[in-house]
């Protein structure tokens, strides 16, 4: 069975464990090895970025080690994260993450 929390909050794939900013986490792949990240930006707790947050639609993200970005719409009452993304640690609480200005690879 699987565990959520609120409506409003993602949290990790069976468990309660919400995702937070600076989440060092990892994504499982087919075939290829897993790929480590931290969880960079989340709408309504990092600063507004223009690439991830539109009047109608928010996405949510993840740095990878390798410096690419990949980002996910921020539904939760919809969409949560996948079983492939696991929770490896909690990051630093002041963890500022993606900034306005910064470009996404």
């Amino acid at each position: 069975m699987m565990t959520t929390g609120k409506n409003d909050q993602l949290v990790y794939h069976g468990t309660s464990d919400e995702v937070r900013l600076g989440d060092r986490v990892r994504l499982t792949r087919l075939i290829r090895k897993p790929v480590y990240g931290t969880v960079t930006y989340m709408p309504g707790v990092s600063p507004r970025h223009r690439e991830m947050e539109w009047p109608e639609f928010s996405r949510w993200a993840i740095e990878l080690d390798d410096g690419t970005v990949m980002s996910w719409p921020y539904v939760p009452e919809e969409l949560q994260p996948s079983k492939r993304l696991q929770l490896v640690r909690r990051g630093d609480p002041d963890y500022e993450g993606l900034k306005p200005a910064d470009e996404l690879k």
